[in-house]
């Protein structure tokens, strides 16, 4: 038999476009590919109202207080950070397993959904974004955690510990440590970027897909202007 790769998102306690993002993606990636994939929303710290909005996206539920001890290190205690998107690690290692960020939708079928290979996929990042950890990520490696393909067999959770342990990470302190330590994994890997021309970063210019960078925190202009351009809305 074979099995289904995996799309997971993630969700906080976001802004309300956040919500609308995530169900936007959710459809349009159901609208493509079917039942091609299974789908699974990952969700921590939300209030009920919150959690009633995501139970009506016809995806499995994943309560990731139920696995904050899949990493070395605890998630965040900003509840909603970034790096809430790494616990667990992986849900389903024996196949391909795809990390999408709530406020990134995928609008036309494109290569790095449909042909997988042994290469973790990551989209290329706007600007080099690594925080107190830029000096251990190689020159010219720009990674957006905003969308990444991770292939089967891989134990992300292994890599990730053993580069906890290595930069002697303590605590979740800024923004951009969750991307630090995914770039630190992937640049040591086998990897293919997805370039900013196939997924868009906060511009409406992707082949595939855009990136709605600070819609979680309010910054509603790009995506009111994508539902004008997109849906006349």
């Amino acid at each position: 038999m074979v099995l289904k790769p995996l799309i997971r998102w993630t969700i906080g306690p976001v802004s309300k476009s956040g919500f609308q993002i995530l169900r936007h993606s959710v459809t349009a990636i159901k609208r493509l590919y079917g039942e091609k994939f299974k789908y699974t929303i990952c969700f921590n710290n939300l209030s009920n109202r919150q959690k009633k909005f995501i139970e009506g996206l016809d995806c499995h539920l994943l309560d990731q207080s139920d696995h904050q001890e899949t990493l070395s290190l605890t998630p965040p205690t900003n509840s909603g950070g970034p790096a809430w998107k790494l616990y667990p690690p992986r849900i389903s290692i024996n196949t391909t397993e795809i990390f999408m960020d709530n406020d990134l939708v995928i609008f036309n079928e494109s290569w790095f959904m449909e042909k997988f290979t042994d290469d973790i996929f990551y989209t290329e990042s706007l600007l080099r974004s690594y925080g107190r950890f830029n000096s251990q990520i190689e020159e010219g490696f720009n990674l957006n955690s905003g969308l990444v393909v991770i292939p089967p067999g891989l134990d992300l959770g292994k890599h990730l510990d053993d580069n906890i342990q290595k930069f002697k990470i303590n605590d979740w302190t800024n923004h951009f440590d969750e991307q630090a330590l995914f770039a630190s994994v992937v640049q040591d890997l086998k990897n293919i970027m997805i370039p900013l021309t196939d997924v868009g970063v906060d511009s409406l210019d992707g082949k595939y897909g855009v990136h709605f960078i600070g819609a979680n925190s309010g910054k509603d202009e790009l995506w009111s202007r994508y539902l004008i351009e997109k849906f006349k809305l």
